[in-house]
């Protein structure tokens, strides 16, 4: 008789009818709030039998199903067409086969790496269902690096990368280093086979609100660690389920005062990079403050902004990689390998000096155009009273481009604001620049001082005119300051309407 069910570590299916040898099946979405895509189920008593599995397309990655006799090693079945479905024939012998939406990393699969090397597993603290939460503390040193994965449930691609890590560290240790690694932070969905992801009212990597203390043990207990050191926190995420950038590897990151560090451990990253490695390459990096990277509750926020820490951000590792380049236990080990040689180097060069002790707070203006308007647009502002949306002021840079340039404001790599500027003024007539913002993220930061700087300093270069004339409604208290600090000058009110200030100031 055959049997389909969800019964052991991880499992999760709903079947929904059967018509003969055709079995429609949803994931069971329990506490997650968020339509999301993690399933995994058994067959057993199909020997011999061939069986149509139907789920839906954003239920199924690249490659079909991942496929299992043991739940510890997994491969892909292939030859998906994206119809949501997928056949399998079961061999003569195959009594009991495992099909996932991914490669499923057992937390037994953690204890046995740890006993080989020799190493006890410890006890981060007893779960919300009574469990015991594993943890493992390696080595002695003065600099402390936590590493943590499984915040969010299914996403197992971050535990192959972490052991991978480990391995490599565990083998050639740091010197003067110490880890601490939680590689189960959510133990009760791990085991039970949630999805994790958007738990209902949060999940644990929305559990780190500096202001209120965790609802989660697993979180509250990672903070009590955090206070005994924290130099380095690394976070092992998947991002969404697939196609465009989550088919990729990636870095979010989470300062954007610390840019200049994470600028330079992408880069040794990348250079590590071996064959056997999934691909990283650090232009698929998530900015700092920019789209979904947001918010204070996270693991890596609330690490980062520890005094002693001088790194802490999260790695996306795709599910399945890219059609022309799948993802495998093999390669996703490799790429914790490279992992922990950027580490290695990082930590090197951080000791000896040469890494920037803080991020320079240099601004920058560079003209919009394909390289970086999808950024421009993508800049936050809550109201809109003295400036429009990022629309609107691109928009009207278009209308005015005979004369005018929009411009993002920079700091290091990243967008944070924008201005249109008239940099080429009929004769006798002002320089002038209109539509200026800096972005929700950084505002009252000092950036839009040193964004008028810098525009000044543009006009000085183009020598067309030897002053400049801006306009400012009165009641913006906050335009007006930075101006006047820049050394512009009240001279009277615009004649198209009162309530706007002409400020001007020579060159």
């Amino acid at each position: 008789m055959i049997r389909i069910h969800s019964d052991f570590t991880g499992g999760n299916i709903r079947i929904l009818q059967q018509n003969g040898d055709e079995y429609i099946l949803q994931n069971d979405l329990r506490t997650t709030a968020d339509d999301w895509f993690y399933w995994a189920f058994c067959v057993e008593g199909a020997a011999g039998e061939t069986l149509r599995f139907v789920l839906r397309d954003n239920r199924i990655g690249h490659f079909g199903p991942a496929v299992s006799h043991d739940l510890r090693g997994w491969t892909w079945l292939g030859g998906y067409t994206g119809d949501g479905c997928f056949t399998y024939t079961f061999g003569a012998k195959e009594d009991k086969v495992y099909f996932a939406h991914s490669l499923l990393y057992h937390p037994d699969r953690f204890a046995d790496f740890a006993a080989a090397r020799g190493l006890s597993l410890g006890e981060l603290c007893k779960s919300g269902k009574g469990r015991s939460v594993p943890s493992l503390s390696v080595g002695e040193g003065s600099t402390r690096i936590m590493l943590a994965a499984r915040h969010h449930a299914c996403e197992s691609p971050g535990s192959f990368v972490l052991e991978g890590l480990l391995d490599s560290l565990i083998a050639d240790p740091i010197p003067d280093t110490c880890l601490f690694v939680a590689p189960f932070v959510d133990y009760d969905g791990v085991v039970d086979g949630d999805q994790g992801k958007g738990r209902w009212p949060y999940d644990h990597n929305r559990d780190y609100a500096p202001e209120k203390p965790s609802i989660y043990p697993e979180c509250a207990a990672i903070r009590r660690e955090a206070e005994k050191g924290c130099h380095y926190a690394f976070d092992f995420h998947a991002p969404y389920h697939k196609n465009g950038g989550n088919d990729k590897v990636f870095i979010v990151r989470r300062n954007i005062e610390k840019e200049s560090r994470l600028v330079r451990f992408a880069e040794l990253f990348e250079e590590s990079i071996t064959p056997d490695s999934l691909p990283y390459v650090k232009e698929n990096d998530y900015p700092t403050e920019y789209g979904w990277n947001y918010g204070t509750a996270q693991y890596a926020h609330l690490l980062t902004q520890r005094p002693e820490n001088e790194m802490a951000f999260t790695l996306e590792t795709c599910y399945f990689g890219d059609p022309s380049r799948p993802a495998t236990e093999e390669s996703l080990l490799a790429l914790g390998r490279c992992y922990a040689a950027a580490l290695r180097r990082y930590i090197q060069e951080q000791r000896a000096g040469l890494i920037p002790d803080m991020e320079a707070r240099t601004v920058s203006l560079r003209e919009v155009d394909g390289t970086n308007f999808d950024e421009c647009r993508g800049l936050k502002r809550a109201g809109k009273r003295f400036v429009g949306q990022p629309d609107a002021v691109l928009a009207e840079g278009y209308l005015y481009r005979d004369t005018s340039r929009v411009f993002a404001i920079n700091y290091g790599e990243r967008v944070i604001g924008m201005v249109i500027a008239r940099v080429d003024p009929a004769e006798g007539k002002p320089y002038s620049f209109t539509d200026f913002f800096i972005a929700d993220p950084w505002l009252n930061r000092g950036f839009g001082s040193a964004a008028v700087d810098v525009l000044l300093e543009l006009f000085r270069s183009l020598g067309k005119s030897d002053r400049v004339e801006i306009q400012v409604h009165e009641t913006n208290s906050a335009a007006i300051h930075v101006y006047q600090k820049a050394g512009f000058a009240e001279t009277g009110r615009a004649a198209w309407n009162k309530t706007f200030i002409v400020m001007k100031r020579e060159l």
